[in-house]
């Protein structure tokens, strides 16, 4: 493919491209990336306060549960109170950790031959419509649209410049090797 292809495809400019290069988002990029850091925010914001609030259903009635055999059962019921802590600690230090790169618009670059393949969506036997997916440097990735399945080719390989964001990570641009 033409590097006017990938270009169109992942829409991004020769400029672009070598803002990648150097590390740096351009304006246009870095209001995309925004965008996202935003959502991720808000979904990780829901996310801490719905297993927050779940925690605090679990732990808070064992501290003031009275009555025969309560005694023996506290030790029981702060375990798994603390247990429940500890999980919800786990997975807001780690929904952080993943959404860092995405909020600081961290360029990483990954490169070599890809594989692609498509996948039909369903749920509960509806259609949702075509995931397309690029197996590079022994990880899957997700693309955005059919475009830009359509602008790769297998077995060639590519140097993408990219902010991590999940499954689907951003590509800001594209270079064929």
């Amino acid at each position: 493919m033409t590097e006017s292809t990938l270009e169109s495809a992942f829409d991004f400019t020769p400029d672009e491209l070598r803002c990648n290069k150097s590390g740096v988002l351009s304006n246009r990029q870095r209001s995309r990336v925004q965008a996202y850091a935003a959502i991720n925010r808000k979904g990780r914001k829901f996310a801490q306060i719905a297993f927050g609030l779940t925690a605090i259903c679990f732990s808070l009635p064992p501290l003031f549960l009275q009555g025969p055999g309560f005694d023996q059962a506290f030790p029981f019921l702060a375990g798994f109170s603390a247990a429940i802590w500890s999980l919800f600690g786990a997975v807001a230090g780690v929904t952080y950790l993943k959404s860092r790169d995405l909020a600081q618009g961290k360029i990483n670059e990954i490169e070599g031959s890809v594989s692609l393949w498509q996948k039909e969506v369903q749920r509960h036997s509806v259609s949702l419509g075509t995931a397309y997916f690029i197996k590079l440097g022994g990880r899957t990735y997700q693309l955005e649209s059919p475009e830009q399945a359509k602008a790769l080719k297998t077995g060639q390989s590519y140097r993408f410049y990219f902010v991590p964001n999940g499954r689907v990570p951003i590509i800001l641009s594209v270079v064929s090797l």
